[in-house]
């Protein structure tokens, strides 16, 4: 005896709305992924960027310490080295390192401007 073929279901009612073809579809999928995989990079590099800006605000805050210091450490050297006294390095250094200070707050450096690593930091 021969299968007899199962009864064919009727087709779901078209939603409401234009119709659209298979190819349109497709496309629209397309189009939705492209979008998505968009999203999924701009939220990896916004993550990227919050490190990148955690990175530099720590940075900037080892290299202020440090040139901090510098004055204190050096300024007995170069008195010995210069023949004067210390005290008088260390007010001319101060002063000078406190330009330098105002002088790079000015510069508004931000890590989407500089080299962020290893690398120095360089303003544009």
């Amino acid at each position: 005896m021969p299968r007899r073929k199962p009864p064919r279901l009727p087709l779901p009612p078209e939603p409401p709305g234009e119709r659209i073809s298979f190819d349109e579809a497709r496309r629209r999928k397309a189009v939705a992924t492209a979008r998505r995989a968009e999203l999924e990079v701009a939220r990896a590099e916004g993550e990227l960027i919050a490190h990148a800006t955690l990175w530099f605000s720590e940075r900037c805050t080892r290299v202020v310490a440090t040139l901090e210091r510098w004055p204190d450490r050096v300024a007995a050297l170069m008195a010995a080295d210069l023949g004067v006294e210390a005290d008088h390095v260390l007010r001319v250094l101060d002063a000078h390192v406190r330009d330098l200070r105002e002088e790079l707050a000015r510069l508004r450096l931000r890590p989407t401007s500089c080299t962020v690593g290893p690398a120095s930091v360089r303003s544009v």
